[in-house]
């Protein structure tokens, strides 16, 4: 998940937090993990992932249902004020708890696909084992110049 957005969690927790605040796309984050949970300064982040979209594409893909448990999970969370996970922990029922994580797992494995697999080896190959990272505290530099907290987005690299 996005954790320069505050969306920190392990699994799928992330989308869910990022979906319960209005998100309209996820991104995949590479970050030099410290001693919080999934946590840490920010190296990589992925194009972003529109969720109705990737729920779109799951659903032709076979995944029955996507679509209208994201409208009904939606409309109970509109409903009921429901904008931080916390909140939705506390508040939702368990079909609601089971809607969630099965559109997030749904995410998560569209997020691994196109987000992942380009940021990983990106992070690793093309900066890390290539000398081309040094870290000092929670500051990243990429051939001597500091990252901004987002680290490099691959959206706004050149193909």
């Amino acid at each position: 998940g996005d954790t320069t957005r505050g969306y920190d969690g392990l699994h799928w927790v992330p989308s869910a937090k990022a979906l319960l605040a209005g998100d309209e796309a996820l991104r995949s984050t590479l970050f030099l993990v410290d001693k919080g949970e999934d946590t840490g300064p920010v190296l990589v982040q992925s194009r972003p992932l529109n969720i109705k979209k990737a729920l779109d594409e799951l659903e032709s893909e076979g995944m029955e249902g996507l679509l209208n448990d994201f409208d009904e999970l939606t409309r109970f969370t509109a409903r009921n004020a429901i904008f931080s996970y916390e909140a939705f922990k506390s508040k939702a029922f368990e079909h609601h708890k089971r809607l969630i994580k099965r559109i997030c797992q749904s995410l998560q494995s569209q997020l691994k696909k196109k987000g992942d697999w380009e940021i990983y080896p990106f992070g690793v190959h093309e900066l890390i084992s290539r000398g081309r990272v040094e870290v000092e505290g929670r500051n990243i530099f990429v051939d001597g110049k500091t990252l901004p907290p987002t680290g490099y987005r691959m959206d706004s690299l050149k193909s």
